[in-house]
């Protein structure tokens, strides 16, 4: 174990590290259904967003995919409180997500994720960030979520990982929305082409006129 433990203490970063291994880490046993690494990292450290840190801890482990009898590893430094977390707070953290069902496209139960299924040919990540996030810009957000995910790739069947604290909506995003968006980003190219040319042609003239010829007269008289 204590081999494990240096090689883990590699990958942390150095104010997360001791100068041995031995007692660097706190061992949580999962005994409850929906515990995941954002209700330990919380119970534990008392940040959520610490579960970063504990999947660094745990290269081997699902973020995803905790199952009862899992051993997860805490960083000593990180470490709020070393009392055992009881089942009511997996439970109480749980009924925050009461209302969730159990659906491909649902966050799953424990996780910090909600999942989307690409369904339709056109699907992108701006437009899935615009459906369930409300801003479009946040479809970088969506490529730090989906690191194995090609953002210019994306396929019918893909599944789409979105961190719950951006979601705006868990209703399912319609094809119509998907078509809409669609013609509006196939629309955009050739707008800004119009206007570019409406702009060229309305602009005045800045050339100089070309200048006259000197006229020239014919003189008429004694030869």
């Amino acid at each position: 174990m204590d081999k494990y433990v240096a090689q883990i203490n590699k990958k942390l970063p150095s104010w997360a590290k001791k100068s041995s291994s031995k007692g660097t880490y706190c061992f949580h046993k999962v005994r409850y259904p929906g515990e995941s690494l954002s209700v330990i990292a919380e119970w534990y450290t008392g940040d959520v967003e610490n579960w970063h840190y504990l999947a660094k801890a745990n290269p081997k482990l699902d973020p995803d995919r905790i199952t009862i009898g899992t051993t997860v590893l805490i960083p000593e430094n990180l470490l709020h409180t070393k009392k055992a977390m009881p089942k009511e707070f997996v439970d109480a953290v749980a009924k925050r997500h009461k209302t969730r069902k159990a659906q491909v496209g649902k966050a799953q139960p424990g996780s910090s994720y909600y999942y989307h299924k690409v369904k339709y040919p056109g699907e992108s990540l701006s437009i899935i960030a615009k459906w369930y996030t409300g801003e479009v810009e946040n479809w970088r957000a969506l490529t730090k979520a989906n690191p194995k995910l090609k953002p210019n790739r994306i396929t019918v069947g893909d599944k789409i990982r979105i961190p719950n604290k951006l979601l705006h909506t868990e209703k399912p995003m319609p094809r119509s929305f998907v078509v809409g968006s669609a013609k509006r980003e196939q629309s955009k190219p050739s707008q800004a082409k119009t206007a570019k040319n409406t702009k060229k042609e309305s602009e005045p003239s800045t050339a100089s006129p070309p200048e006259k010829e000197p006229e020239v007269f014919e003189l008429f008289g004694p030869k």
